[in-house]
């Protein structure tokens, strides 16, 4: 698979840090990664928002320190587990409370997701795309029949499937859809300018 090159013709919005408490709507995206991978990010986060009509949103922000309620997207360190998965894991979500209250009782609570830096460039965009599902709510793997779907425990197709959108659908009790909204875009214009929020923060990342 190919890690989509985007022209991302979007919107540089005020430069700083939102520390304000509130639940995980931003993502700090590390500076370790690298433009394409940065790339893949925003492109699969811009999948989750047209395939839900923008029920799955998320603001990126390249850089920058993560506050209270807000997550980051991170490399792993090759050979060392990371807070929620081992050695090896091509990608994982951590999710926990800064103040170690109990999960969801404050407004302190975060996520980080590792994506495996060693991970081929053809795979990194698909893990994104699977482990930010997780973030927005399908928490447990979905079967791999009748036919393979993103949100499978092992190889996944390219771009989410009328399975992985409806299951959004239900956990999030939205009305299951007949087809995927954007799905003719994503697999025809790969080059086209996301509509996701981008933010950058002290960062050479060139919108």
């Amino acid at each position: 698979m190919k890690t989509l090159a985007l022209a991302l013709g979007l919107s540089l919005l005020g430069i700083g840090c939102n520390t304000s408490p509130v639940p995980v709507h931003t993502f700090h995206v590390s500076t370790e990664l690298s433009p394409s991978q940065m790339d893949a990010v925003v492109s699969a986060q811009d999948e989750w928002r047209i395939a839900t009509d923008g029920a799955a949103d998320v603001e990126i922000v390249i850089g920058g320190r993560a506050g209270d309620g807000e997550g980051r997207i991170l490399l792993s360190t090759p050979g060392e587990a990371t807070p929620c998965g081992p050695a090896g894991n091509w990608g994982c979500i951590h999710r926990y409370d800064r103040n170690d209250s109990p999960f969801g009782t404050d407004r302190n609570w975060t996520e980080d997701l590792y994506i495996a830096p060693d991970e081929p460039e053809s795979e990194f965009r698909t893990t994104v795309l699977h482990e930010l599902g997780h973030h927005h709510g399908i928490r447990e793997h979905l079967p791999e029949t009748p036919s393979p779907v993103v949100m499978s425990a092992y190889d996944s197709p390219r771009h989410l499937t009328l399975t992985d959108v409806n299951t959004f659908m239900q956990y999030t009790g939205r009305r299951p859809v007949s087809t995927v909204p954007g799905a003719d875009s994503f697999a025809t214009e790969p080059d086209s300018a996301p509509s996701t929020t981008v933010r950058l923060v002290n960062c050479d990342y060139t919108l």
